[in-house]
């Protein structure tokens, strides 16, 4: 933060300007040009320090980062053995539960059956409004009448049962 403020600085400078011990800000200033955050420059005899562009630093993490979740997916992807068994997601929590059937909806080619309270609708009208304009087909079971065009609705009562009480 301090480079950031002020620069280019001397590592004493900088030293006070940030308050990390002169004994530690070379081992600091070391990190941080081998991570890409911030270059060495010689002016006059002495070492000045300065800090990469944020948006260029920026720019260069969210390019390693990507690269390396891409790899990840590829060997991850070479790990999974692919299973005949069916299964049933248990997610706990609302945003978990809304997460998952966002990136379902988003993954969805051919149709979508969603079954959903109407006040849920605006949490996932996005996704649904993108599976409609892909093509997909949209099926909203409800207990009340929504409106989402292109999306077949159908709203029913719910059994006895099965309500919470």
């Amino acid at each position: 933060m301090a480079l950031l403020r002020k620069s280019p600085v001397t590592g004493y400078e900088l030293s006070k300007l940030s308050g990390v011990p002169r004994s530690m800000i070379y081992e600091v200033l070391g990190k941080l040009t081998a991570r890409g955050a911030a270059l060495t420059l010689r002016k006059d005899g002495a070492n000045l320090h300065a800090p990469v562009p944020a948006a260029e630093f920026l720019d260069q993490l969210r390019h390693e980062y990507d690269a390396l979740i891409s790899e990840l997916k590829g060997d991850l992807a070479a790990l999974t053995a692919a299973s005949d068994l069916e299964y049933v997601w248990n997610i706990e929590g609302e945003d978990n539960i809304l997460a998952k059937a966002r990136e379902a909806i988003g993954q969805a080619r051919l149709r979508v059956h969603v079954a959903l309270v109407p006040a849920t609708l605006s949490e996932l009208r996005r996704a649904l409004e993108a599976a409609i304009g892909r093509g997909v087909r949209v099926v909203i079971y409800t207990t009340t009448a929504v409106d989402l065009p292109g999306a077949q609705v159908v709203v029913g009562s719910m059994p006895e049962e099965t309500r919470v009480r």
